[in-house]
């Protein structure tokens, strides 16, 4: 800011203007979060309106439906591994997400595009599951990026 004091002109005041701009940043920035609470309602779960399972599935979701399904019908010993898919969270198996989505893309370099390679390696680094997240795949697919083909 004493850098733009000396800047400043009779009528313009650098320091005010860059004041200025930075409240009317975050004045837009506090109205944002203020309706993005009140569009996702999440007072609702704590005036029990609504149970905290029926909030998180819908803000999230099929993610969600998948978590509950998972934590349902895979055994409590199950090692799953992720694809295209970095939340992990509601998970109450033990998973590996694919943190930068292209855990594919890095297996198929490494096992020169051999499935079964692959397979085994996950089998020997203790996988019984795979999670293939369709959307996080198809993202990739409309951003002209083939991850399995390439």
């Amino acid at each position: 800011m004493e850098r733009l004091a000396q800047i400043s002109l009779p009528r313009f005041s650098a320091q005010r203007f860059a004041a200025l701009v930075i409240a009317l940043a975050l004045s837009l920035n506090l109205i944002s979060n203020i309706l993005a609470t009140i569009h996702n309602r999440p007072l609702d779960v704590l005036m029990g309106v609504e149970t905290r399972a029926e909030f998180l599935a819908r803000q999230l979701g099929a993610h969600y439906a998948m978590t509950q399904w998972v934590n349902a019908n895979l055994p409590k010993d199950a090692r799953v591994v992720m694809l295209w898919e970095t939340r992990a969270y509601y998970l109450e198996r033990a998973t590996q997400p694919d943190a930068i989505l292209d855990r594919f893309a890095h297996l198929q370099f490494l096992y020169n595009g051999d499935a079964d390679a692959i397979a085994d390696e996950w089998r020997r680094a203790g996988y019984t599951h795979v999670l293939l997240y369709r959307e996080g795949l198809n993202a990739m697919l409309q951003a002209d990026y083939d991850p399995i083909g390439h």
